[in-house]
């Protein structure tokens, strides 16, 4: 019969980190599982927050190779969850990258993520490319495992 696989069409990843400890931090569950989806394909499990006091209770407790933080969020918005995890008592704290996901991608927006110590962002929705870029920029050497034949 028919092969069920073909419904299905996700551009092939050029590696996979399944050991990276990724943190997805969004209101909207919806896109926690679209961001899970698209993780999942780098072998990636990722943990996720609906608000940004969670988070900074999360980074508490673990060490994060990344923290994708959503922008908009009510009580903590992402600029106010990353300061309080930047605050967070231990060095790794202060250098993990978090990298903002937001709607909003005019110049000004970039600026300010950037001038608030983000490490870079992503436009909503995600885009594989993009991710891509940004987890081989920011995941340890170590975590990452090259596909063969992969460039």
């Amino acid at each position: 019969g028919k092969e069920k696989e073909t419904a299905v069409k996700t551009p092939e990843v050029s590696f996979t980190a399944p050991d990276a400890k990724i943190l997805v931090v969004d209101d909207n569950e919806v896109n926690l599982l679209v961001a899970r989806g698209f993780m999942k394909r780098y072998g990636i499990n990722i943990e996720m927050a609906t608000r940004g006091t969670d988070a900074v209770e999360m980074v508490k407790k673990k060490k994060y190779d990344i923290i994708f933080m959503d922008h908009l969020m009510p009580e903590m918005d992402g600029i106010e969850t990353a300061e309080a995890i930047r605050k967070i008592d231990n060095d790794y704290a202060k250098y993990i990258p978090v990298v903002a996901l937001t709607a909003n991608v005019a110049e000004d927006v970039k600026k300010m993520f950037m001038d608030k110590g983000f490490r870079g962002f992503m436009s909503k929705p995600i885009q594989s490319n993009v991710l891509s870029e940004i987890l081989l920029k920011n995941l340890p050497e170590e975590l990452v495992i090259k596909k063969e034949g992969a460039e």
